[in-house]
């Protein structure tokens, strides 16, 4: 049976409230004029204080309902990793997981095996195979299988376990949004 991976920020972790407090819409934007990685990186404690996204509950959840660990498949800067790991081990306490890092969004996508999805925020992943994507402003005029609602996501979690590798054909019995 294949596995869900999740991206972090704009999956479980809300970086935008916890960057701009607000949601800003857009992909990558400076904060007051200063470069975002060079503004996180002089504000690294955001990455430790942020706010969890709603959904995060409900991956929590995915542990007690099919006793599944949480596989977290991210793309950091190298500064931030640390950082995003003590987040993960406050918010998932008492819930196994793993943090799998890469160097760029696009090479989440090979890492995935037979019957394995991503569930991921980045624009650039929208519509590639094997990605389910959570719908925020900035992707939100993008196609591809998505979730856009806390009901979406336990549809999205329910039915890949109950179906297992056949659930190939997300958005099938579920209420991902193709």
């Amino acid at each position: 049976m294949g596995k869900i991976y999740w991206d972090c920020d704009g999956v479980l972790r809300d970086f935008e409230m916890a960057v701009w407090g607000r949601r800003c819409g857009k992909w990558m934007q400076d904060v007051d004029g200063v470069d975002l990685y060079d503004y996180v990186d002089n504000n690294i404690s955001l990455l430790e204080t942020a706010p969890s996204l709603p959904y995060l509950d409900v991956v929590k959840r995915m542990h007690v309902w099919f006793g599944k660990s949480i596989s977290i498949l991210t793309c950091q800067p190298k500064e931030w990793i640390e950082p995003t790991r003590r987040w993960l081990h406050r918010r998932l306490a008492n819930v196994p997981f793993d943090m799998k890092v890469v160097g760029a969004s696009e090479d989440k996508v090979s890492l995935l095996g037979e019957g394995d999805i991503l569930v991921d925020d980045h624009p650039r992943l929208v519509g590639c195979a094997k990605v389910v994507t959570v719908t925020w402003g900035y992707n939100k005029g993008l196609g591809g299988l998505r979730v856009s609602s806390m009901g979406d996501m336990i549809d999205l979690i329910c039915a890949f376990y109950h179906k297992g590798a056949e659930y190939g054909k997300l958005g099938s019995g579920a209420n991902v949004k193709g």
